[in-house]
């Protein structure tokens, strides 16, 4: 009996150690299977070499942004310029993401919006983008679900199963501000990379082919502390409609600077139809910076859509504009003669 009663126990000891080893071995796999910490370990993230990004979305054009003599461009869109920005959020709020794996099972990918039309893979590549054939891809994601209300997403890095939520969401980056423009394009007409944005606009010169001429120049001037704490701004514009000159209209000339800047288009032209769209003898407009820096635009006809072409001299890029702003960009003289509560670029300004 004394003999049965010690086997039974020494199995039943067995059994209680395989049990708590199988937790054990469960407990560790949970543990890794929902670890917390950052998408890309610093020590991956020390060798990339960051020079393109290549944005895959389904349904879509494949489309590559990479640096063109020190600025941004999308290669695959007449070298337009690239939003600046909008690709630096993309771009940290993949390599800045922290979070942990929810999964790594592969039959659950769609319902973290990983496979189908909703897919989105953005790859971050090398310097031999060009050259190599595979594109020469240091890493690559794709982007899941947003997470609604939370500001997080679902990831999985190409080449594993596990997919992470993360606390960033890098698909806002890739809205488009005007809906017509492919994401990450920057969405006007001057680029925000341009040294004019930093510095202000100090002079505007009209020069439309269809009525007259004129100059909008900022000056400005001492103002003591307390005009200035009064909400008082220390310039004045002047209208220079030929050699003489006189006050422009404050609230439409600081209206129509804010605009210049912002200037929308809707679609990105190839700049080896420059001379056919855009003659010589076409309307201008002359941008010039507290800076020193300055830009033209030239305007050619309207085409067969009723969008008109515009070639910035500056970035080479030739955009089409929409019928709607051309009289914004290239405005008549008269608006800027008296002063008056309403002003024409209000409503795209307050878009």
């Amino acid at each position: 009996m004394r003999r049965v009663i010690l086997a039974l126990t020494l199995v039943f000891a067995g059994l209680l150690a395989w049990e708590r080893a199988l937790a054990a071995r469960a407990h560790d796999a949970r543990a890794e299977k929902s670890r917390v910490g950052r998408l890309v370990p610093e020590a991956l993230r020390a060798k990339l070499s960051l020079s393109a990004v290549r944005l895959e979305r389904g349904g879509a054009d494949t489309l590559t942004y990479g640096r063109v003599r020190g600025r941004w461009r999308c290669l695959d869109r007449f070298l337009a310029p690239a939003d600046v920005g909008a690709i630096e959020r993309l771009v940290g709020g993949l390599l800045d993401a922290q979070g942990f794996v929810v999964s790594d099972d592969t039959a659950e990918a769609s319902a973290y919006g990983l496979v189908g039309a909703d897919r989105v893979r953005v790859s971050l590549c090398g310097p031999r983008v060009l050259e190599d054939p595979s594109g020469d891809v240091q890493i690559a994601f794709d982007l899941g679900a947003s997470v609604p209300g939370e500001g997080g997403s679902f990831v999985r890095q190409r080449g594993s199963r596990d997919v992470w939520a993360i606390d960033s969401d890098p698909r806002a980056a890739l809205v488009s501000a005007t809906p017509e423009l492919p994401p990450l394009l920057e969405p006007y007409v001057i680029p925000r990379d341009w040294a004019g944005w930093r510095d202000g606009l100090v002079r505007l010169e009209v020069r439309p082919t269809g009525g007259p001429s004129f100059v909008l120049e900022r000056r400005t001037f001492e103002l003591p502390p307390e005009k200035l704490r009064a909400g008082r701004v220390p310039w004045k514009w002047i209208l220079q409609p030929g050699p003489s000159e006189r006050p422009a209209a404050r609230l439409q000339s600081h209206a129509f600077s804010l605009f210049v800047q912002r200037i929308p288009y809707v679609r990105v032209l190839d700049p080896a139809r420059r001379d056919e769209l855009v003659p010589p003898g076409v309307s201008e407009l002359t941008i010039e910076a507290a800076g020193s820096a300055s830009l033209v635009l030239r305007f050619g006809p309207a085409l067969p859509d009723g969008t008109t072409p515009v070639w910035n001299v500056d970035t080479g890029s030739l955009l089409a504009l929409d019928a709607e702003v051309l009289p914004l960009t290239l405005p008549d003289l008269a608006l800027f003669l008296e002063d008056s509560e309403a002003n024409p670029w209000d409503p795209w300004l307050r878009r």
